[in-house]
């Protein structure tokens, strides 16, 4: 009887471990969703979370989303043991968050250093803190929509913003790159193809002397396809907001 009891004993204990374990996982759930709820704009929804986790507010916040193979990487990294970041992990429709607090100006080193450098996810980061979380949050989301399987690192808007508006221009049916294409096919094949390829090589450089080199041809020779790309396109590339029309559509 007395096995029986120390049994009966230990198995309440368990099963009350697993409930505190329960109640604490939905409570901190609980906290992490409000965030990214129309409450999170709350300064007392924010100091809540803060203090329970203790944290500040106003610190930046890096915030990954992803969906598939990726998502499931980040829930192994908030799963880790022995992380010297504090993690927190939330789910949302189709996207999985992991965010932690980053300090101001780490951008992607916090986030090799998070161990993110090799997962093809959206990354931004809430400057102002918990207040803009959400805001990053959907940010992070979009970038990750664009990760193509080539992709090995974080989809970021600073190195992939080219990437971006081109998304969010198709989206809205604003073919660019048809757009050139269309322009230039008043050119012979052969010398469309040399002007993409020129074109393409100084937006990526910036440097006609380097295009020639890469090219191996002469510096005016780059110079007289530059003034020919204008003449069809209307595209001063030596402009840099006419540049950007085809920095977007090309590169």
């Amino acid at each position: 009887m007395v096995d029986d009891y120390a049994t009966a004993t230990h198995s309440s204990y368990l099963v009350a471990r697993v409930q505190m374990a329960q109640e604490e996982a939905g409570v901190r759930q609980e906290f992490i969703s409000a965030l990214f709820s129309a409450q999170g704009r709350l300064p007392e929804t924010r100091d809540r979370f803060a203090k329970a986790f203790n944290l500040k507010p106003d610190l930046p916040y890096a915030n990954a989303a992803a969906k598939g193979q990726p998502a499931s990487e980040l829930r192994k990294m908030a799963a880790a043991p022995n992380r010297s970041l504090s993690m927190f992990l939330h789910q949302a429709e189709e996207y999985t968050y992991l965010f932690w607090p980053e300090p101001r100006g780490a951008g992607l080193p916090g986030a090799r250093g998070a161990g993110l450098s090799s997962i093809p996810c959206g990354l931004a980061t809430a400057d102002a803190g918990l207040v803009d979380l959400a805001a990053a949050g959907r940010i992070a989301a979009a970038l990750s929509d664009l990760a193509t399987p080539d992709d090995q690192a974080p989809i970021t808007v600073e190195r992939h913003w080219i990437r971006l508006a081109r998304a969010r221009m198709d989206a809205l049916g604003v073919q660019l790159g048809a757009g050139l294409d269309a322009q230039l096919a008043a050119a012979r094949p052969d010398e469309m193809e040399r002007l993409h390829e020129t074109v393409s090589t100084f937006l990526a450089n910036g440097s006609v002397s380097a295009t020639a080199d890469q090219l191996y041809c002469h510096r005016n020779t780059i110079l007289n396809r530059m003034r020919r790309f204008k003449e069809l396109t209307g595209i001063d590339l030596m402009v840099p907001v006419q540049a950007a029309r085809a920095v977007v559509a090309w590169v």
